[in-house]
């Protein structure tokens, strides 16, 4: 993967090798960025992981040798790449290095960055070997093989789908919230959003929501957390002199406390795979506003797809959000999300495409 910041896959991957520990022997994390990060200290409590950091530039033939000559060192039976397209590098390695089992995983459901006539030709270059050099597919959205393998037949014998795994019971049993600790009056209605600061993630839609809403009514509060979200947004929110209405968090340290003080969960991505913070807000029994991507779709049940607007549209998400406050809304059965996204059941199909040899 690429490093171990505080995100979705980050924490799938953690939560995935805790949960397995026990069948999985010896796991290697290999941080191709050469750097760990927030949850590094989190990973290295698990038995039986071994952290290495050693960047791997994308043309760089010397890193690609060394990655080589480890693979002939470990000799693992499987190797995943967290990385989509760019994992077919990794994979080609892999076959040289006579690893059976070549899984590419795919956890976002579109590109992330800003395209150009080079970038598509390299990233088609990568896909294709992707494909070649990959004894598996893997994606936690049907949207992801719709939109990298659109019409391949091949591909689609390869492809294999596994839904987050969440692990519900932590969500069900912490009460504690955190109204109080930010000064936050008791009959007030709180919207939060859960995700990294990242143009996938929308936060100039988010923000301009957030500053309409709260000039609007004196009794709404919005809690935002994730990587660089203060870093960036705090002083537009404190230009509108809304600082202590739209609070602000890089990091919080027990996110289960957060949804514990929410009313609404506004997600309003341009681009995702499979969202767990979404997944966790509806688990938690919160109502939810969120885009209408094809990945968020299959995420949430078809039967509250009005739930779900388009991600740029700020008139009808202020409407959807005072709907909700207004208790004009039929809230999601948490049960049926817990069975979606079961964690024993979720993370048992993982480990199965990791032991297998065939």
């Amino acid at each position: 993967m690429t490093g171990l910041d505080n995100g979705g896959i980050e924490n799938y991957l953690l939560r995935f090798l805790n949960h397995e520990r026990a069948i999985l022997e010896k796991t290697f994390v290999y941080c191709k960025a050469g750097k760990f990060g927030q949850l590094e200290d989190s990973f290295r409590l698990i038995p039986n992981v071994t952290l290495i950091k050693q960047r791997i530039g994308y043309i760089n033939i010397i890193d690609h040798i060394r990655l080589y000559f480890f693979f002939r060192k470990v000799k693992p039976t499987s190797i995943c790449d967290f990385t989509g397209d760019f994992s077919g590098l990794i994979l080609f390695i892999g076959m040289l290095s006579r690893i059976p089992n070549r899984i590419s995983f795919y956890r976002n459901s579109s590109i992330r960055y800003k395209s150009n006539k080079l970038k598509r030709y390299y990233n088609n270059l990568l896909n294709r070997l992707t494909l070649k050099y990959s004894t598996q597919l893997l994606s936690n959205s049907y949207a992801a093989i719709d939109y990298f393998f659109r019409n391949n037949s091949y591909a689609k014998l390869k492809f294999g789908v596994i839904y987050n795994g969440i692990d519900s019971k932590k969500f069900l049993l912490e009460k504690k919230s955190i109204n109080e600790d930010l000064n936050i009056p008791k009959n007030s209605f709180i919207v939060g959003h859960v995700g990294r600061y990242n143009s996938a993630k929308n936060h100039n839609t988010l923000i301009d929501v957030a500053i309409n809403l709260c000039k609007s009514n004196f009794d709404i509060y919005f809690i935002l957390c994730g990587n660089d979200v203060k870093n960036n947004l705090q002083e537009r929110v404190d230009n509108e002199n809304l600082h202590s209405r739209i609070l602000l968090f890089n990091n919080y340290k027990n996110i289960v406390e957060v949804f514990n003080s929410i009313h609404c969960f506004y997600f309003p991505s341009i681009t995702e795979g499979q969202p767990n913070a979404l997944i966790e807000a509806m688990i938690s029994g919160i109502p939810i506003v969120a885009s209408n991507i094809p990945s968020i779709l299959e995420t949430v049940p078809k039967n509250h797809h009005s739930s779900l607007i388009d991600p740029y549209d700020i008139i009808s998400a202020q409407d959807k959000i005072m709907n909700i406050k207004e208790n004009n809304f039929e809230l999601i059965n948490p049960v049926t999300i817990q069975k979606m996204y079961n964690a024993d059941e979720q993370f048992e199909k993982f480990t199965k495409h990791l032991i297998k040899n065939d």
